[in-house]
């Protein structure tokens, strides 16, 4: 089975893959983020498969994926080699851009989100793991806009997606054998010297 972890990483090696293209497809037919070009689409930097315990000052904008549940395991089959689940999981997309002023963070932010979006609509198969987006479940949701010290205007977005994914419990593992001999050499142990001998 895949589990949860890995679901998370499917998602965010799939964004990793074809998220920055699909942005510069964005920027190529909508144009830059403001009418100046004050704001061109920034080159993704960092990724996450699972939860940081600190997230990056400077690499921006960045993208982090996490499991968040398991709401459904449904036994399909059973074959030679064990039981056949379907098994759904929730992941979350975490988008977090930084700009130079609210028209230019916004609208950076409304394009990865949706370059993510158009990723789960076209390509909803997850790389070789034979697990897929199950596009209907698709939703997204945004943050306020906030000027930091430092850091400039950032927001942040995120999309829930329902990941499914067909996976075998092995039941033809053998089990680990007993031993049916034991051998055991028994010896007197060395006594010790008194001290200062």
């Amino acid at each position: 089975m895949i589990g949860l972890e890995s679901a998370s990483r499917a998602v965010s090696d799939h964004l990793a893959e074809h998220l920055p293209p699909r942005l510069q497809m964005l920027e190529d037919e909508l144009g830059p983020c403001t009418p100046a070009g004050a704001n061109p689409m920034p080159q993704l930097i960092s990724w996450f498969a699972l939860d940081a315990a600190q997230l990056p000052v400077e690499d921006w904008p960045w993208i982090m994926v996490v499991g968040r549940e398991t709401p459904a395991l449904t036994m399909v089959e059973s074959i030679p080699e064990g039981d056949a689940y379907d098994v759904t999981y929730n992941v979350r997309a975490y988008a977090y851009v930084r700009g130079d002023g609210y028209e230019g963070t916004s609208s950076l932010r409304s394009r990865v989100t949706l370059g993510i979006r158009e990723i789960a609509l076209t390509k909803p198969t997850l790389g070789d793991t034979g697990a897929r987006i199950d596009v209907p479940s698709l939703r997204e949701s945004y943050s306020e806009l906030d000027e930091i010290e430092l850091l400039g205007t950032i927001a942040a977005s995120y999309v829930d997606l329902r990941v499914i994914a067909r996976e075998v419990v092995r039941t033809d593992i053998p089990p680990y054998g007993r031993a049916r001999t034991i051998a055991v050499t028994v010896r007197r142990l060395p006594t010790p010297s008194p001290e200062g001998s």
